[in-house]
């Protein structure tokens, strides 16, 4: 059976009695865990917990894995763009940035990811799903690490700078 790399992540940094104590639903960790099973219970719960904690906060947020593939987005995160976010996680949100600025800033993206850098910031133009809207954000995210400072994922912000209608032509097209 395949674990996610949370389960690795978590047993290898000890952080599991970090995690009880800021997660009341996994209290029941304390007395142990005895097999791999328990540990990917458990995980999915802290998954869950994470997840309904960023859809509560207002701000648009994304977190990734360890090699920067996009895991989740918030509902302000698929609300600003009007896609759903499973949709946003099947095309990916480097499809959400127009195509002129999309290889430098995932080329960009993936460079800092793969370096030893803990922060990154860049801004970009993106699309809006009406085709309507052009939306300018800033994005900064940062590593997040395990107790032993072992790379988990990032966790990272967009801010809206700007949000723009898009004049069409009488015939509805893209000037």
């Amino acid at each position: 059976m395949d674990y996610p790399a949370i389960i690795q992540a978590v047993v290898a940094s000890g952080a599991i009695s970090a995690v009880v104590g800021a997660i009341p639903a996994v209290r029941s960790v304390r007395k142990g865990l005895r097999t791999l099973e328990e540990l990917a219970t458990m995980t999915r719960r802290i998954d869950a917990y994470l997840r309904a904690s960023t859809d509560l906060d207002e701000r648009p947020i994304f977190r990734t894995n360890k090699v920067g593939h996009v895991t989740h987005v918030n509902r302000a995160f698929s609300d600003l763009f009007g896609y759903t976010k499973e949709e946003i996680l099947d095309m990916g949100i480097w499809r959400l940035v127009y195509a002129d600025q999309r290889e430098q800033l995932e080329r960009a993206w993936y460079a800092t990811v793969n370096s030893p850098k803990r922060i990154f910031r860049e801004h970009a133009k993106c699309y809006h799903a009406s085709g309507d809207i052009v939306i300018r954000v800033g994005i900064e995210a940062h590593l997040v690490c395990c107790t032993d400072g072992e790379a988990f994922g990032w966790q990272g912000t967009l801010s809206v700078e700007r949000a723009t209608p898009i004049h069409t032509t009488p015939n509805g097209a893209h000037p």
